[in-house]
């Protein structure tokens, strides 16, 4: 699947379309940037762009950080492994 990745820098607005490893690792990388940005997926079953859900980025004991992306109906989109920063 891939993303529609909406990102304003304070100044300008960039749209660029993402694939799953991006995604994750645009999430894990967000404490080491200072720029907003929104998710959107298409909903094939509506056939509309539909803001993406990040639910969390969270350690299981010892593991790496976890990171789930959720559509509007609590459905896992992709999820992955990060890194502790």
């Amino acid at each position: 699947m891939k993303y529609i990745k909406v990102e304003y820098d304070g100044e300008e607005i960039y749209i660029n379309t993402i694939t799953e490893n991006d995604l994750l690792y645009r999430i894990d990388m967000s404490d080491c940037i200072d720029y907003e940005y929104d998710i959107f997926y298409f909903d094939i079953t509506e056939r509309q762009f539909k803001k993406a859900i990040i639910k969390g980025i969270w350690h299981y004991g010892n593991n790496p950080l976890y990171i789930e992306v959720l559509d509007q109906n609590n459905n896992i989109l992709t999820s992955g492994y990060g890194t502790d920063h």
